[in-house]
């Protein structure tokens, strides 16, 4: 028994004085389960990520509506603008025609514009100057002597009976012109006639040469010629 005693008391102290094989399995789980802890705060990069798209899409939607309306309302603004300018260059380009004027004489008669009244006028001319050719083809012929009292009835009827016109339309200008430059060649072409001839109430008439007179033909005969294609040319107009 006291030997039994003995190695009950010897395994006792054996088992005090011995390091306890039970602590290092303890401290080996916990030097085990913290690391994992350390992993487990490894999440919260997870966490992060989340909030990253977020921010770059609140950042891509900026740029999308700030430039959208800058081109739309510019050119809406400046679309007018070039479409008001020809619109006022139309009238600047009719208003600035400038016709020129017609030739008449001092003494000649000016009356409102008639378009009846004109074509009676250039009718007169047309009769006027007929009469006066057929007595000058005489004289240059020498089937009748040169007359003065012929050729001033003829040149009052150009100075003083052919009228003129105001306020002539436009669609009757260029008739009307011609018609007045005809009237005034004609009674140059026959002036050096006129300065030979003394006009007198006495009952001889003067005489003026038959040479002198053939330097006016061709103006005489261009009235002619020119007269009735004036008057088909205007037949049309109202």
């Amino acid at each position: 028994m006291m030997r039994a005693v003995h190695l009950l008391a010897i395994a006792g102290l054996i088992v005090a004085c011995s390091p306890a094989p039970t602590a290092t399995p303890t401290h080996t789980h916990t030097a085990t389960a913290q690391p994992p802890i350390a992993t487990e705060t490894a999440a919260p990069p997870t966490a992060t990520l989340t909030p990253s798209p977020t921010v770059t899409a609140t950042a891509t939607e900026r740029p999308t509506h700030t430039p959208s309306p800058v081109p739309s309302d510019t050119p809406s603004a400046t679309a007018p603008r070039p479409t008001a300018i020809p619109a006022t260059a139309v009238p600047t380009a009719t208003s600035t025609v400038v016709r020129a004027a017609a030739p008449v004489f001092p003494a000649t008669g000016i009356g409102a514009w008639d378009p009846a009244d004109f074509r009676k006028e250039i009718g007169e001319l047309y009769n006027n100057t007929q009469t006066y050719r057929t007595n000058l083809q005489k004289v240059l012929e020498r089937q009748s002597d040169s007359s003065c009292r012929a050729l001033y009835t003829y040149t009052d009827e150009l100075y003083h009976g052919q009228r003129g016109y105001s306020d002539v339309p436009d669609a009757w200008y260029p008739a009307y012109y011609e018609y007045r430059v005809m009237v005034t060649d004609a009674f140059a072409a026959l002036a050096p006639l006129a300065v030979k001839c003394p006009r007198s109430r006495e009952p001889n008439d003067g005489q003026y040469s038959a040479e002198d007179a053939a330097l006016s033909i061709p103006v005489l005969d261009g009235i002619l010629n020119r007269v009735p294609q004036i008057l088909a040319e205007t037949a049309g107009l109202p």
